[in-house]
């Protein structure tokens, strides 16, 4: 069942394979909220259940999208950005987006593969020699090879993101993404490649260190031309520290309100599934790509 929630994850990657990316950035195309069908009152209520939110103190802000047919016809901020300051929260504020980094990673991966430098079919091996030994928990014998596409649907058989707090397995993520992925290779495997699903961030940052191989360049790098350069992407980055000043601050909810949270990174390598800082704007780019075929 878990590989049927995830085929149309892996119909889209493989339907995009056989585009081109390559287009000049254009603003994202505007329409009107009545013209496309919907009424004054459908609005309010959509306002409403938003203004909600932040009344319940479920969040303190935010902001939202509506594309409906390729235009723009919705883009508001609501409450704020910061409950210390006040800040209005702006309607294309950038954000932590935190698991929505996966889908601008395995995009990424699509165009490499779209330009012939590999194979989401490929062995991980072919690219991070490494990982030809991997061996089964409890398991003796030798083990299915695990492809670049099990990394990318969380079926590879690396710890997932609840094991990894369980401490189940411990990882050094101070490091290059090299450093930390050569370290993940010397761990034994949690299940059989492609027979469980165990969601966590290993796999993502395998495929981004396949990508900084095939390439020699550093995956961040690697995004930024290949993806954000070509849909127009202006406010998308893992460099935290330069888009400081503009993030909306994160909270977590407490029986006693909304609180601050610290939301201090796991070591210094770079996380290709959970770390990416995106403006709403950008977001919409990478989603009419794939809606556009491309």
């Amino acid at each position: 069942d878990y590989m049927k929630q995830y085929a149309s994850i892996f119909y889209l990657l493989f339907y995009f394979q056989g585009f081109v990316a390559e287009t000049k950035a254009s603003p994202l195309p505007l329409g009107s909220w009545t013209d496309h069908g919907l009424d004054a009152a459908q609005r309010s209520a959509i306002r409403l259940a938003f203004q909600q939110g932040i009344d319940e103190q479920f969040i303190p802000g935010g902001s939202l999208m509506i594309i409906h047919k390729g235009e723009v016809i919705l883009q508001e901020g609501f409450g704020v950005a910061a409950l210390e300051t006040r800040e209005p929260f702006e309607a294309n504020a950038p954000c932590r987006i935190a698991s929505l980094t996966k889908p601008h990673t395995a995009t990424t991966l699509a165009i490499l593969a779209q330009e012939g430098k590999l194979s989401l079919s490929d062995p991980v091996s072919k690219y991070l020699p490494a990982f030809k030994e991997l061996k089964v928990r409890g398991k003796d014998g030798a083990v299915k090879s695990i492809t670049l596409a099990m990394c990318l649907s969380h079926t590879a058989g690396f710890a997932s993101n609840n094991q990894l707090k369980a401490g189940e397995i411990i990882l050094d993520f101070n490091g290059t993404l090299a450093e930390v992925v050569d370290e993940l290779a010397s761990h034994e495997l949690f299940y059989e490649p492609a027979t469980a699903y165990g969601y966590g961030r290993l796999g993502y940052m395998i495929v981004a260190r396949v990508a900084e191989v095939v390439t020699g360049k550093s995956f961040e790098t690697v995004m930024e031309e290949l993806l954000f350069a070509a849909i127009g992407s202006t406010d998308s980055t893992f460099d935290y520290a330069s888009m400081i000043d503009r993030i909306p601050s994160a909270y977590e909810r407490t029986k006693e309100g909304l609180k601050l949270r610290a939301g201090d990174p796991i070591g210094t390598v770079i996380n290709p599934g959970g770390a990416l800082i995106a403006a709403p704007n950008d977001v919409a780019r990478m989603l009419l790509l794939h809606r556009n075929q491309g």
